[in-house]
C-alpha cells in the first residue's frame, strides 16, 4: 500500500461508501472527510503517485494504481472531480503483476496490434464501469475528459469500458457508454471453463449471458441483431448461457428466436451442451426445434447421443435412444 495521503483517504472511506450505497443513499460521510484533505490535491506529486493495490480478495494486485483509478471505482464523485481538477491524468493505465505468467503474453503474440494500439490494462474508466453504486456521473465526467480516446482503450485482454460494465450487469452505465458511441462488436479474452479450458473471445452481450444478468435484455432490445451473432470461437450468447448453467437467460433467448443450431468451432451443438450438462428440460427444449440435431456429429464423429452415454448422463441417454427404440419396434427403420 502507498504513503500517498490521498490514498489513505480513499481506503479510509471504502467502507463508509459500502455501507452507504447498501442502505440506498449516497455517501454521507464524504463531504466532512474532503474538507480536511484538499490540501494534498495541491502536491502534484501525490495526486499522480502509484501504488500496488488489490482491489478484492480474489482480485489480482494492480500495479501503478492511481488515486484517480481507486477513486473512480469506489464510487467517491468528488474525490473524482476533485483530482480532474488539478490535472488528474486520465488516460493513466495499470498493468499486473505475474501476467505473463497467466498466459496472457501469449494474448499479445494472438492480437499484439490491436491490444498495443488501444492501451495497456485498466483505466480509470475501465475502473469505473466496474464499480457499483452511483459511477454513471463518474463515467460522464472521465469521458467528458477523455473522449473517444478514453471509451475505446481496452486491457490487455481486449477489455473496454463497455466490456467492463457488461461483465458486472451495470446496466445504466453500459447505456450510458453505448449512448457515448461505445462499440457494442467489441470482444474481450476470458477464461473458458468448458471441457477444453483455454481463452474465449466473447462481447459484452455474451458476457451479460454468461454472467445470468437481466441487462441482456436490454442489450437485444435496443441490438437484436446480437441474437445470434457469433464470438471468435463462433460462440453465441445462448450457447454460452446454457454452458455457464444460466436459465433464465437461456430460456429468454431461446423465446426470442434463438439459432439452436449454431456450433462452435468444435462443431457442438447446443443440443452436446445440454447433454453434457445433463439438462434435460433444454434437451427436450431443443429437440422440440430442431429434431435433426440428434444426428448432428460433431468434429469428433459423435452425436449427442454417444456424448449423453460417454458422460454417464443415463437419464438423457434414455430419452434421447428411445425415440430409436420405437422406430425400430414401429418398423420404419
Amino acid at each position: 500500500m502507498s504513503s500517498n495521503p490521498i490514498f489513505r483517504l480513499k481506503v479510509f472511506t471504502n467502507q463508509n461508501t459500502r455501507e452507504d450505497a447498501q442502505k440506498g443513499g449516497p455517501p454521507t460521510t464524504m463531504g466532512i472527510i474532503l474538507k480536511g484533505w484538499t490540501r494534498h490535491l495541491e502536491d502534484p506529486a501525490a495526486l499522480e503517485h502509484p501504488a500496488s493495490y488489490r482491489f478484492g480478495p480474489d482480485e489480482d494486485i494492480q500495479e501503478h494504481v492511481t488515486p484517480l483509478m481507486l477513486a473512480a471505482n469506489l464510487g467517491h464523485r468528488g474525490i473524482v472531480e476533485l483530482l480532474l481538477n488539478r490535472g488528474a491524468n486520465v488516460f493513466a493505465a495499470t498493468y499486473v503483476l505475474g501476467y505473463v505468467d497467466r498466459g496472457v503474453s501469449e494474448l499479445r503474440t494472438i492480437e499484439a496490434n490491436a491490444f498495443v494500439t488501444r492501451g495497456t490494462n485498466k483505466t480509470a474508466l475501465v475502473f469505473a464501469a466496474e464499480g457499483g453504486y452511483g459511477n454513471e456521473g463518474i463515467v460522464e465526467m472521465l469521458l467528458d475528459r477523455g473522449g473517444t480516446k478514453l471509451l475505446e482503450m481496452a486491457t490487455i485482454e481486449g477489455r473496454t469500458p463497455l466490456l467492463a460494465a457488461a461483465s458486472k450487469g451495470h446496466a445504466l452505465v453500459v447505456g450510458l457508454l453505448l449512448d457515448k458511441g461505445a462499440n457494442i462488436d467489441a470482444m474481450e479474452w476470458i477464461p473458458d471453463d468448458s471441457p477444453t479450458p483455454g481463452k474465449l473471445k466473447i462481447s459484452a452481450f455474451s458476457l451479460a449471458a454468461r454472467q445470468g444478468h437481466p441487462l441482456i435484455k436490454q442489450l437485444l432490445k435496443d441490438y437484436i441483431g446480437l441474437l445470434n451473432s457469433r464470438g471468435a470461437l463462433g460462440e453465441t450468447a445462448i450457447s454460452i448461457a446454457l454452458r455457464n448453467g444460466n436459465m433464465d437467460v437461456f430460456l429468454y433467448l431461446f423465446k426470442r428466436g434463438a439459432d439452436m443450431s449454431t456450433k462452435g468451432n468444435t462443431s457442438d451443438t447446443l443440443l452436446f451442451q445440454a447433454v453434457r450438462r445433463a439438462h434435460l428440460q433444454a434437451v427436450d427444449m431443443i429437440l422440440t426445434k430442431g429434431p435433426s440435431l440428434l444426428d448432428v456429429r460433431n468434429n469428433a464423429g459423435q452425436t449427442a447421443i454417444f456424448a449423453a452415454l460417454e458422460n454417464d448422463h443415463l437419464e438423457i441417454f434414455e430419452y434421447l435412444f428411445l425415440p430409436c427404440l420405437l422406430f425400430v419396434a414401429l418398423g420404419t427403420v
